[in-house]
């Protein structure tokens, strides 16, 4: 065996050892032989076949030979052992194959912590490179190519805290890379340009597969600007300030700060990431005034299993608010359809409080922007037989948003048809009466229990504040809702038996005894609602 062979070997049984009984030289002490045997023993080293024992192993001797390797052995031998691995990665995520006993208590790494060891041996082996027969673009292009298959194949397997290590690994092997291109000798500012968008690409894979890793709360910070009063006690940090925010406008200004002004005309994910990060840390405020080229992004960041809503938010945020403040252009119909269903989904179903109230925010943007002839259609779609039982609730208050604006209006010119008698021909029949009509009629079976329980009083209680409301403000009767016939129907309909039906359910003796005081709220709620839509209609 030769003394090439024989310290790979030594590393190879070094590690077999680690598993067994079998005693010889450890990692450590071969670590300790080679660097003192200078370059000539680390010159005999074999990269591609050592780096894949090394890999899976979670202890300081092999990080320590693995850092060894990118700083001794040669960077053309490194770079193809680090592609053979990442290959590897790719292949073992993609069939959900995570290392054989590997995890926190075998002492095997992971294959995110695997990657998280390549950027590293990357960003020290690349910058070694000297190209001789190919281009330095044509130098990355595979490497690259390789990192950004890993990159997305173990992105559902990272914690938060390895999703953001990521990024910043990625971050800063991208600007010493980009380093390096620059000072070699007679680069072409064509073949800089190349190895930009080389990079670019792979800070773009990085960005999509690991931004809900970074605390930006960019859509919390864009209703805060929209609405200052939502500003969170104690929260004076400016976005910028964010060290999370900080990784996404840092790879804004390593690639040009006029890469702003193109994003706007190739929209994409990426772009919707970057303007937002951009609008909210006062790099610039976009010069957009069209939805329509962004709506494929939009729509793909806003379903229920994408990551990105947060970004999704705060752009739709930032633009209908300024739209509405200071361009007061009509939002395209087909915006509007398009992205209305997805925006309800989430005010309605998802997970996150915060994430809901943002999101029943932009819907509320969203549905003022366009005709009022088209607001009318949705907000009778929501409060009609929504696939949510909460949005039937949560839309009520977005109708009361809409007659008020109407009746507010100075406008002769522009007819809102909230402030005409079509505001009740269209919701009178839709809000005005219990679901179903039937509810409170004597001799129907109605369980106190499950009717508490059910989204109905909340929106009974909705409706009877909206009837209050309009009866106040509309005193020049111009939605018809102080018609005497008008009145009478809403009578029959609405307001008798559920008076009746409340003075039965609230007496002590007639619900069950089981039902507290507290369970009872919802019925209190009612009555407060029905006996001051009664003094209005007193006053009237």
């Amino acid at each position: 065996m030769s003394a090439d062979d024989d310290i790979n070997a030594l590393i190879v049984q070094a590690v077999t050892n680690l598993s067994s009984t079998e005693s010889g030289p450890t990692l450590a002490e071969l670590y300790a032989r080679t660097t003192e045997g200078g370059t000539e023993l680390a010159s005999s080293l074999d990269p591609l076949s050592i780096l894949s024992v090394l890999l899976p192993l979670r202890n300081s001797d092999a990080q320590n030979w693995i850092e060894f390797l990118g700083r001794c052995c040669s960077a053309k031998e490194v770079v193809l052992a680090i592609q053979e691995e990442l290959e590897r990665i790719t292949e073992r995520a993609e069939n959900d194959e995570e290392g054989e006993n590997s995890g926190d208590s075998s002492g095997k790494s992971t294959l995110v912590e695997r990657l998280i060891a390549l950027l590293l041996l990357s960003k020290s082996a690349i910058t070694r490179l000297e190209p001789r027969r190919r281009t330095p673009s044509e130098t990355l292009k595979f490497t690259l190519s390789e990192l950004r298959q890993a990159l997305e194949a173990i992105s559902s397997r990272a914690k938060p805290s390895e999703g953001r290590k990521l990024l910043v690994l990625v971050e800063g092997l991208a600007e010493d890379i980009l380093g390096w291109v620059q000072g070699l000798p007679a680069i072409t500012r064509d073949e800089v340009a190349k190895c930009q968008r080389e990079l670019k690409s792979l800070d773009d894979h990085a960005l999509l597969n690991f931004r809900s890793s970074l605390r930006c709360d960019t859509a919390q910070r864009a209703l805060e600007v929209c609405f200052p009063r939502l500003r969170r006690v104690g929260e004076d940090q400016n976005f910028s300030d964010n060290p999370d925010a900080q990784i996404v406008i840092k790879r804004i200004t390593r690639y040009d700060a006029a890469l702003l002004e193109t994003l706007g005309s190739t929209p994409s994910v990426i772009s919707v990431i970057l303007l937002v990060h951009s609008w909210l840390s006062s790099m610039s405020t976009p010069a957009l005034s069209n939805l329509t080229p962004f709506l494929p992004s939009l729509f793909t960041m806003l379903q229920p299993a994408s990551t990105l809503h947060d970004d999704a938010l705060a752009f739709l945020l930032l633009f209908l608010h300024r739209n509405q403040t200071t361009i007061k252009t009509e939002v395209s119909p087909d915006i509007i359809y398009a992205l209305t269903p997805p925006i309800v989904a989430l005010s309605s179903a998802h997970p996150s409080p915060s994430i809901r109230h943002q999101a029943f925010r932009v819907l509320s943007f969203l549905l003022s922007s366009g005709p009022t002839q088209l607001r009318l259609q949705l907000l009778a779609d929501l409060v009609a037989d929504s696939e949510y039982p909460q949005m039937r609730v949560a839309a009520v208050g977005l109708v009361k948003d809409a007659v008020l604006e109407a009746l507010n209006s100075q406008s002769e010119s522009r007819a809102n048809v909230f402030g005409t008698p079509m505001f009740m021909r269209v919701f009178g029949p839709l809000l005005f009466r219990p679901s179903p009509p039937d509810l409170f009629v004597p001799g129907t079976k109605l369980d106190l229990g499950e009717f508490l329980d059910s989204p109905e009083p909340k929106r009974l209680t909705e409706v009877l504040s909206l009837y209050y409301v309009v009866l106040l403000r509309d005193k020049g009767n111009k939605t018809g809702i102080r018609d005497k016939d008008m009145l009478s129907t809403l009578d029959k309909n609405l307001l008798n038996p559920l008076r009746e039906w409340l003075k039965v359910a609230m007496e002590g003796d007639r619900h069950p005894s089981s039902a507290d005081d507290h369970a009872l709220m919802p019925l209190v709620s009612l009555k407060t609602g029905l006996d001051r839509v009664m003094e209005a209609r007193a006053n009237l």
